[in-house]
């Protein structure tokens, strides 16, 4: 099983959770042929994780909610805003989940609530061998 694939089951399984209770939420409200919409608040400007190809959602987090509805039975609506704005507007309730490669804070801990971790990244600094450094 390759890092994707178990990096999509953790994000799929802890998504699902959280959802579930909303579907059912959604399903005693609403009528019975309407489907909830996740809406979905990105800034697509972090490839692969979030882009924009012509007018289309994708890249990793795309796909991951786009399986998380297929597999809940709703929709997904992706919506952009600026990256700065996007806790704040799921704090007020304006979206269900933010999908933008965030940094998981103790500070943005007690704004939101975030999946486990399912990327990790490392940066390293390369210079010439025989270079001055």
């Amino acid at each position: 099983m390759t890092v994707r694939n178990k990096l999509f089951i953790v994000t799929l399984a802890v998504a699902l959770a959280l959802f579930l209770g909303l579907a059912a939420v959604s399903q005693e409200d609403d009528a019975a042929d309407q489907k909830y919409t996740i809406q979905v608040v990105t800034n697509p400007d972090f490839a692969p994780y979030e882009y924009m190809v012509a007018d289309k959602y994708e890249g990793i987090d795309m796909d991951i909610w786009k399986a998380i509805s297929k597999a809940l039975g709703c929709d997904v609506n992706f919506n952009v805003m600026d990256f700065d704005s996007i806790i704040n507007a799921i704090e007020a309730g304006k979206y269900d989940v933010g999908a933008s490669g965030f940094t998981v804070t103790d500070e943005r801990k007690q704004q939101v609530n975030f999946s486990d971790t399912y990327s990790t990244a490392h940066q390293i600094a390369m210079v010439l061998k025989d270079g001055p450094l």
